[in-house]
């Protein structure tokens, strides 16, 4: 064990790294359980939100089957998305998916959480 001062960090840089961490693991997300699509389509209806609550901007992927078929523009505090444009279409009535918040602290991932949601198909 060290005792003093982090190295090369200032009391403002150690202040402003502890609170973006403390704000990371306080990260509120917001997402319906149940999405839906029309067969055949690439376009996803679900709401993805960045609470006001939270202090850090995000991006949010959709992932499915281990493959990213969506990436959100980057949210601030009070944005949200309606819908998501795929890369492909879904196949099937009902599709297991994972939405992943990334959370973002000056252009750097600082925290990741995931949601599972299921996407169903309407014809």
């Amino acid at each position: 064990m060290l005792d003093g001062d982090l190295p090369h960090m200032s009391d403002d840089a150690i202040r402003d790294y502890l609170k973006q961490k403390q704000d990371a693991s306080m990260f509120t997300v917001t997402v319906n359980s149940e999405a839906t699509i029309q067969k055949g389509s690439k376009t996803l209806h679900l709401m993805v939100a960045n609470p006001e609550r939270n202090s850090l901007e995000c991006y949010v992927e959709v992932i499915h089957k281990g493959e990213t078929l969506y990436t959100s523009p980057l949210m601030k505090p009070k944005q949200y998305i309606q819908k998501a444009e795929l890369s492909k279409p879904l196949e099937g009535d009902k599709n297991k998916l994972i939405v992943r918040y990334n959370i973002v602290y000056q252009g750097e991932i600082v925290g990741v959480q995931e949601t599972e949601i299921m996407a169903v198909t309407k014809s």
